[in-house]
């Protein structure tokens, strides 16, 4: 249990995950992540943080003491963001308060965790009987029919927002603040708005709502209810229509949950540059972003995305292992911060069900008995990683990343056999965004940059050495900086006491044909 999972055993966790693959990712994305870190602690409208977790600390399922426990596991990685549902069946048509989320939310607020809060689910009071019927005849929970009065929707979502604005007028014991609200869960989806996904009776559910928030906190953060890519955001999909009727003022930013659960974050089969097609998570989150352009734009939030590690009890496709697990949650938090995502929230701690729901339970970086999964340590490493870093920059930490190549990847074409036509792209997972020519550097560029690791270093590159290094490079930028690596770091072994020779020179230019680490030359090309 969590009482003896202490420090010591969170470092010797960290130290038995297989971290390899994870940090050499890492190196390759982190500048991207510089911006996202770290965010001060419970102010009145708080930044969002870009880490999250679905915690669920709000689920009646859980036990004051399991709370506790989650919310210290939670807080020991660095996480202090969580997406948290808010009932309205369970707080109730009618009252004004509700002494459990006070507390819960409570709880959170002394941890310093701040909050989304989904407001779903229908009371009694407000379900249409033909919903009931309907969902007690297909075996699903009957609070999840959609509200017959979207207004008394709006006022309860105006009662709870105003318990928990954080201002000292009839807030819960201790202001806690939540600053995000999320109104409904996944109403593209049949399971979570019965009978059936209605983008018309949705619509006027966040366009009521939102004014309603607002009214009580205008510093609010207002979120569409999640919703799945392709089918919720898309070629006219679920959130045209309800653009089209509640207006794009009607949330401040796009909440979406494009998960992939059987394939891994960025699988390059997944994509097909020449038909224009990518089911990746990148690709999903830019149609995502495409889509908000062409409307006027507004912040992506990824409110749920994960990975199973199910077993035998789901389809083989979406059992992933614990490493796999790991891996894949690292990778699609880097890939969400290059795309410049708002926010992600990685579903989940810990399954409030305990295996209830397959196979999106068993995501969970948290075992059913608290115990931790790989995940739950390469999370913590990541943050700690980039947190550490960031406050002791530029030691050790990068400031700038570029990948370099001759050419775009799109320009190579593969041939099966030399009598076959070409068979596409030679590369699956061409993820440039922008590309830009570097012209040659000038005779005194190269002599600048020379200049600058005798600066640094005391070790000279005298006339001789210099005219020989820039007669073989001609002032090509890679082979400039390869002739000069392979001297200093291959050759001399970063010994700077030692003298640059011509013939240094001659054998690095040498080294770096055996080598053909490229076609030199296509170099002048």
């Amino acid at each position: 249990m969590y009482d003896r999972l202490t420090k010591r055993g969170v470092e010797a966790g960290i130290a038995h995950f297989r971290v390899n693959t994870l940090m050499n990712y890492l190196r390759l994305f982190v500048l991207l992540l510089i911006v996202l870190l770290p965010t001060p602690a419970a102010a009145q409208t708080p930044a969002p943080d870009f880490f999250g977790l679905n915690m669920y600390i709000t689920g009646r399922e859980r036990s004051d003491a399991e709370a506790r426990a989650l919310i210290g596991m939670a807080r020991e990685i660095g996480v202090t963001w969580t997406r948290e549902e808010i009932s309205w069946a369970a707080w109730g048509a009618d009252r004004a308060v509700d002494p459990f989320y006070d507390k819960r939310l409570g709880m959170l607020a002394a941890a310093n965790i701040d909050v989304i809060g989904m407001l779903l689910t229908t009371p009694k009071e407000f379900r249409d009987k033909g919903c009931e019927q309907y969902a007690r005849a297909t075996n699903q929970p009957e609070y999840w029919c959609a509200p017959t009065d979207m207004q008394a929707y709006a006022d309860w979502a105006a009662r709870v927002v105003e318990r928990f604005d954080g201002d000292g007028v009839d807030d819960a014991p201790g202001s806690p603040r939540v600053a995000v609200w999320e109104i409904w869960n996944e109403p593209d989806k049949d399971g979570t708005w019965l009978p059936k996904a209605d983008p018309g009776a949705y619509a006027l559910m966040l366009k009521l709502a939102y004014q309603a928030i607002k009214q009580a906190d205008p510093t609010a953060t207002v979120l569409n209810g999640g919703v799945y890519v392709f089918d919720g955001v898309g070629e006219a999909a679920f959130m045209d229509r309800v653009v089209e009727l509640a207006g794009w003022s009607s949330f401040d930013g796009i909440s979406i949950h494009p998960w992939l659960i059987d394939h891994a974050p960025d699988e390059p089969t997944l994509i097909n540059a020449r038909e224009r097609f990518d089911v990746t998570i990148p690709g999903r989150i830019a149609l995502v972003e495409r889509w908000a352009q062409a409307r006027g734009g507004k912040p992506i939030w990824v409110t749920e995305v994960g990975w199973s590690v199910c077993g035998g009890a789901c389809a083989p496709q979406f059992a992933k292992s614990e490493d796999e697990q790991a891996t894949f949650m690292v990778r699609s938090f880097v890939l969400a911060a290059a795309l410049g995502v708002q926010h992600q929230s990685y579903f989940q701690l810990e399954d409030k069900f305990n295996g209830g729901q397959q196979p999106w339970g068993p995501a969970a970086i948290v075992r059913d008995d608290l115990s931790p999964r790989p995940a739950y340590y390469a999370l913590g490493t990541l943050l700690r990683q980039l947190r550490d870093g960031f406050q002791t920059r530029p030691h050790n930490f990068p400031q700038s990343i570029a990948l370099v190549g001759l050419r775009d990847i799109r320009e190579y074409r593969l041939r099966a056999r030399a009598d076959n036509p070409s068979i596409g792209a030679g590369s699956p997972f061409n993820i440039k965004a922008e590309s830009f020519f570097l012209p040659v550097f000038s005779r005194a560029e190269v002599r600048g940059l020379l200049d600058q690791h005798t600066q640094d270093t005391g070790q000279v590159f005298s006339s001789a050495v210099f005219e020989k290094l820039y007669g073989y490079s001609g002032g090509q930028p890679w082979l400039t900086n390869a002739l000069a690596h392979e001297m200093v770091v291959k050759l001399l072994k970063n010994d700077h006491t030692r003298t640059i020779t011509p013939d240094l020179v001659e054998a690095a230019k040498e080294r770096l044909i055996e080598q053909r680490q490229t076609h030199l030359d296509s170099l002048d090309r």
